[in-house]
């Protein structure tokens, strides 16, 4: 079974860390085929930065670059299949 798990990147920048961290601990115990996807929707924080540096280290994060959608525009624009992505396709 594939999983994936899906958030934003709206001033997140504090707590990206303890989430990949969380996400990718609750995420092994249901299955090995697993993605983090964030979506960078034009956060004016260092959260692009921050989860750029999580996916240098872990092989299940994604990144969908969508710097002009913002919170307020609602998030179901990004569900767009598609989409821009930075890093190899899902593996």
């Amino acid at each position: 079974m594939r999983l994936s798990i899906v958030t934003t990147m709206y001033h997140s920048a504090p707590f990206l860390g303890k989430l990949d961290a969380r996400a990718c601990s609750t995420a092994h115990t249901i299955t090995d085929d697993y993605e983090i996807v964030f979506v960078n929707d034009g956060s004016p924080d260092d959260s692009l930065g921050i989860v750029l540096g999580l996916y240098e280290r872990n092989e299940h994060i994604r990144i969908i670059d969508l710097p002009e959608i913002r919170a307020s525009q609602g998030h179901n624009d990004w569900s767009d299949p598609c989409l821009r992505r930075f890093g190899p396709s899902p593996r």
